[in-house]
C-alpha cells in the first residue's frame, strides 16, 4: 500500500513533467511563428512608368490641371475664330507614355466644372485614339482600362477629351458674357488618376 508521502511525490513529479512539456511545446510554437513571420514577402510586381503629357508621374498617379490649350475646330463658318460660342467644338489631348509599364492601365478623368462658372450646355466626351475602348462616363467621369497589349505595343497612348458647346436658348445670358470677350478661353480643372489594372 503506497504511502502518503509516495503519492505526494508521484503527483509533484507528474506536474514538473506537465510543466517541462508546456515550456517546450510553447517554444517550439513561438519559433516557428517566428520563422514564418521573418520568412521572405517578396511580390513580383510589373513595371510601372507612366508620363502625362511629358511629366513623370509614377509615383503619384492623380495629376490635376487646368485645361486651357483647348485646339479648336473650325467647323462653324458663323463663329470668328477670335471668339468662343455655342456650336463651337474642341478637343484636348491627354498622352500617356507607358514606356517601362508592365501591367494594364486603369484611368480615371474627371471634369470639374462644378468649380467653374461655366453653364452646363458645354458637354464632353473622351476617346481612346486608335483603340475600341469601352469607355464608361458619369457625370462628366470618364473611366477606362488600356490592356496589357495596347500598352507594350504603344509608344504613346492618346485620350481625347471632346468639349462640344450646345446652342440652348436657356443659356444665352451666360453664353453671351463668355462669347463677348475676344480671344477667350475656357479654363476648366480635370483630374486625371491612372492606376495598375488587376483586372
Amino acid at each position: 500500500m503506497k504511502t502518503k508521502k509516495t503519492k505526494r511525490l508521484l503527483w509533484a513529479t507528474a506536474i514538473f513533467f506537465v510543466f517541462i512539456t508546456i515550456i517546450i511545446i510553447t517554444n517550439e510554437s513561438y519559433a516557428l511563428l517566428e520563422t514564418i513571420s521573418n520568412g521572405n514577402a517578396e511580390v513580383n510586381t510589373g513595371g510601372w512608368t507612366i508620363k502625362l503629357n511629358e511629366k513623370n508621374i509614377s509615383s503619384g498617379v492623380t495629376e490635376k490641371f487646368t485645361l486651357n490649350n483647348i485646339t479648336y475646330n473650325n467647323t462653324n463658318p458663323n463663329i470668328d475664330e477670335k471668339y468662343i460660342a455655342p456650336g463651337k467644338s474642341g478637343y484636348f489631348d491627354i498622352i500617356l507614355d507607358p514606356t517601362g509599364t508592365e501591367v494594364a492601365i486603369s484611368y480615371e478623368i474627371k471634369v470639374n466644372l462644378e468649380d467653374t462658372n461655366y453653364p452646363s450646355n458645354i458637354k464632353f466626351s473622351v476617346e481612346e485614339l486608335n483603340s475600341n475602348a469601352n469607355i464608361t462616363s458619369e457625370n462628366n467621369t470618364f473611366t477606362g482600362v488600356i490592356s496589357l497589349e495596347e500598352v507594350t505595343k504603344s509608344k504613346t497612348i492618346t485620350l481625347r477629351l471632346h468639349l462640344n458647346w450646345e446652342n440652348d436658348e436657356q443659356f444665352n445670358e451666360e453664353d453671351t458674357s463668355l462669347g463677348i470677350v475676344e480671344n477667350n478661353r475656357f479654363e476648366i480643372p480635370i483630374k486625371v488618376i491612372l492606376n495598375q489594372y488587376q483586372g
